[in-house]
């Protein structure tokens, strides 16, 4: 399904009423005035923004609007420009929370909404204009149920042992919340998991999903009261600028477009392709899969002792056990640093071939009941999991 989403909107598609509710007061210059263009140029250097978010009272009484912003610039060659970005999340707009999915079905739904929220806070735009806005933000999301919270979180710290590539190494610092959450992260992507009920009781340095809705504070209170937290791991992905979309999308659709719109972006298709293209590029490394899938000792020692018998030299074997039971340990990012610290980057690469090595030649099992959790959640279609809300 989709979560976050902004949209973009040009000037003179959209009519604001309500100028003196923005910060700072919305007074845009007379583009046809020589005179205001070169004031502009000079005191503002080309670009200004104007932000509207919503009153603090509307939060309090459980109604979900748009953060807004406005931006005026001047550039060349394309000139005088001003744009519209309101930034919603998708199931809190129709729902109130994001503890269920929500796909394309309420797609009609969510575009009468925003119309209506953008109207109150006096801003009006058509249905058509919100429904082929460019998209400059979009996150999709899924929701998986795992059958208890001690194999969510162990799914969750087995994450943070993996790596996507050197582009999306883990950041443990932001997202340090007691293991309760795992990051892969470029500038302009993100790939992140978190148990999203206790994510909404974190504060608000470690809290995943920022502004939490009042209705989804008042069921995480009541459940935790009741002491029945269902164990829900929400996976997103997430593009942030044109840019970054445009050259994800060319990569997983095999479409290339420059400007992709809200109608076209909000597919449950799209949504599931783009979780199983990243949830394979995991899964496609052999050490990700050794960390996820743990083999079982017995068969595996039990396999290395009939290499011993046929005369592979002891330090071999040693050796790569010793650094397949390290990346087990540390996991591959620790490991990554410690090698790289003691020897080189080169060195590194090399041990990486061989512990791949070593799993390929000695692992013909594994306990893949997580990774078949994730995968069957994938293959479905965004649906409602029946949670307590």
């Amino acid at each position: 399904m989709m979560d976050t989403i902004k949209l973009l909107i040009q000037t003179p598609i959209f009519v604001i009423s309500q100028r003196e509710k923005f910060w700072p007061t919305f007074e845009p210059i007379d583009s046809q005035n020589p005179e205001e263009i070169i004031r502009f140029l000079d005191k503002y250097k080309g670009v200004r923004k104007f932000i509207r978010n919503p009153a603090v009272a509307l939060r309090q009484q459980g109604l979900v609007y748009p953060n807004i912003e406005i931006y005026e610039t001047y550039k060349k060659p394309r000139g005088y420009q001003l744009n519209l970005k309101p930034q919603f999340s998708y199931p809190k707009l129709l729902q109130q929370h994001s503890f269920e999915e929500k796909g394309e079905e309420a797609f009609p739904e969510a575009l009468q909404l925003l119309k209506e929220r953008l109207y109150d806070l006096g801003i009006w735009v058509s249905i058509d204009t919100l429904k082929y806005a460019a998209v400059t933000t979009i996150h999709y999301c899924m929701n998986i149920l795992f059958p208890s919270e001690a194999l969510a979180r162990h799914f969750l710290s087995c994450l943070n042992k993996m790596t996507m590539g050197e582009r999306y190494e883990n950041n443990d610092r932001d997202y340090a919340n007691d293991g309760k959450a795992a990051r892969f992260y470029t500038k302009t992507f993100d790939w992140v998991a978190y148990l999203k009920y206790y994510d909404v009781i974190e504060n608000g340095k470690n809290q995943i999903s920022k502004r939490a809705t009042l209705k989804e504070r008042e069921i995480v209170k009541k459940l935790l009261t009741e002491k029945a937290i269902p164990p829900l791991v929400r996976i997103e992905i997430r593009f942030n600028g044109k840019v970054s979309i445009r050259k994800h999308f060319r990569t997983i659709f095999g479409e290339d477009k420059e400007t992709w719109t809200f109608e076209e972006v909000c597919k449950n298709i799209r949504s599931r392709k783009v979780m199983a293209y990243y949830w394979n590029k995991l899964m496609n490394n052999p050490l990700n899969m050794a960390i996820l899938c743990r083999p079982t000792r017995e068969a595996l020692y039990r396999k290395l002792q009939g290499e011993f018998e046929n005369k592979v030299p002891s330090a071999t074997l040693f050796k790569a056990i010793g650094m397949f039971e390290e990346m087990q340990t540390l996991g591959i990012k620790e490991l990554r640093a410690s090698v790289e610290k003691k020897h080189s980057r080169t060195t590194w690469y090399n041990q990486q071939k061989e512990i791949a090595t070593f799993i390929e030649q000695n692992i013909n099992t594994f306990d893949t009941t997580i990774k078949d959790i994730v995968d069957k959640a994938i293959s479905l279609e965004p649906r409602q999991l029946g949670l307590p809300i």
